[in-house]
């Protein structure tokens, strides 16, 4: 196995460890866990994914085309497994938490939170082959597709949540200092989560304009979809999600050169929009937590900021607004009031407005912040 460079904050926490074994181990173990991280995240699935959302019928190509992604998915994490009950060996329960900081102590945490994720992680494994065998799966490219991107990304979760908790038991670390790849996660589910929003807002706009006809209304449609497709964004969207999305151009090229009503392109693309937006839900959900929590922070301080210096007419509150709204931003997708306020803010030149609308400005960010519920 290669040795990998550890994140530069994991790195200071193992320099610390004052008991040398203890760090070669922790050290032997992060590294199986990064190996690990990185090759179920670099596995190419894309090119499995079928072109179009008919995948048509069932057949032993489709097995032996998916079945390479899954032998490896299980060698991987059997590997780590190998390392982590080599290096921590016994039981995960066999002594209580306590306050007290020593070498020994951290040993003992370390060492429970390692064997007790990687029993979980061996209990997963065990149900990847019977998850394997259900008819619905092994007959579909798209369903078995889905069920690996959730199997492998269930797997890299939990190994991160490991390696945080791991070094959290011996200093005080954030996720994105020591957790590799994380960083590059949470950009990808921003852009995702932005995109999908966007691309809803579009559609619905699309639909709800009455001065548009239906074949214009279809050609402009095509052009939203075929442009999301086009983007980066589009390589992070899962199987089955991306499913849909296929499923909803191909209607639209059917419907090229048509005159549909706006009721039948609502009828045919709800359910596609209750798709992107739960694609951005689930963005939020799964990667982005503390992330929305620290642009919300963040977000803030800078409008308190903002409003102090229009209170004392400093000149400057232009300035702190647009870094208010730099930082809204980063929590496009959750609140389509406080989007449009972002969209609006970036429209217009902010040192140019006066002092009441920036005032206004600053109201209506803060009431939105305030409306926000980030768990």
């Amino acid at each position: 196995m290669d040795t990998l460079t550890l994140p530069p904050r994991l790195h200071e926490v193992l320099e610390a460890i004052t008991d040398k074994d203890l760090a070669a181990k922790l050290n032997r173990t992060l590294q199986a866990a990064m190996h690990a991280m990185e090759r179920l995240g670099h596995l190419k699935l894309l090119d499995l994914e079928p072109k179009v959302s008919d995948e048509g019928s069932a057949d032993l190509a489709l097995w032996e085309s998916v079945a390479p992604a899954v032998r490896e998915t299980v060698v991987d994490v059997n590997q780590l497994l190998d390392v982590i009950f080599l290096e921590f060996p016994g039981s995960s329960t066999s002594q209580v938490f306590t306050i007290e900081s020593s070498d020994d102590f951290s040993e003992a945490e370390v060492g429970r939170i390692f064997r007790a994720a990687g029993q979980r992680l061996q209990a997963e494994l065990a149900k990847v082959g019977e998850a394997l065998k259900d008819p619905e799966l092994v007959a579909s490219r798209w369903n078995l597709l889905g069920e690996l991107q959730r199997l492998r990304g269930g797997f890299r979760a939990r190994i991160g949540d490991a390696v945080y908790l791991a070094a959290a038991a011996l200093a005080p670390v954030e996720r994105q200092e020591v957790v590799p790849g994380h960083a590059a996660e949470v950009k990808r589910a921003v852009t995702l989560r932005t995109t999908a929003t966007d691309l809803v807002r579009s559609v619905e706009s699309r639909l709800l304009d009455p001065s548009t006809d239906g074949a214009r209304r279809v050609q402009m449609l095509s052009t939203d979809f075929d442009t999301f497709c086009a983007m980066p964004a589009w390589r992070y969207v899962r199987a089955l999600p991306k499913r849909d999305l296929l499923s909803v151009r191909e209607t639209l090229t059917e419907l090229h050169g048509r005159n549909p009503t706006a009721r039948l392109l609502e009828e045919r693309l709800r359910p596609v929009l209750d798709t992107l937006r739960e694609v951005a839900r689930s963005q939020s959900h799964e990667v982005l937590r503390a992330h929305d929590r620290a642009a919300w922070r963040l977000a803030a301080l800078r409008l308190e900021q903002a409003e102090l210096h229009l209170d004392l007419d400093t000149g400057a509150a232009a300035l702190a607004i647009a870094s208010t709204l730099e930082h809204c931003a980063e929590l496009y997708g959750l609140d389509s009031h406080l989007d449009a306020l972002v969209r609006r803010g970036r429209s217009e030149k902010l040192s140019d407005l006066p002092r009441l609308d920036l005032t206004r400005l600053a109201q209506e960010l803060k009431t939105r912040l305030e409306a926000l519920e980030l768990t």
